[in-house]
């Protein structure tokens, strides 16, 4: 799906394509920072090879994904409700 939305829109420059909980964040840090942008599993760009689209990094112990900070959702919700 990744490699059809970069077709499709020529807005888009990557995709996070599979589990992106360790790649997307690889991704952040060297975007922000203005690094080149290595290949890194689970990111696409309009380079990306047949081989390279098909491979992403599953997360193999979820224990090793920091927890999500849902307080702000929580925050916003009670905020609404009022």
């Amino acid at each position: 799906m990744g490699y059809t939305l970069l077709n499709c829109f020529p807005e888009i420059d990557f995709i996070c394509s599979g589990e992106g909980d360790i790649a997307f964040l690889e991704f952040a840090k060297n975007f922000i920072i203005g690094k080149e942008i290595p290949k890194i599993n689970g990111i696409l760009d309009r380079k990306s090879s047949l081989l390279e689209i098909n491979l992403t990094s599953p997360v193999l112990n979820m224990n090793h994904l920091p927890f999500p900070n849902c307080l702000s959702i929580f925050q916003l919700i009670k905020l609404l409700n009022q």
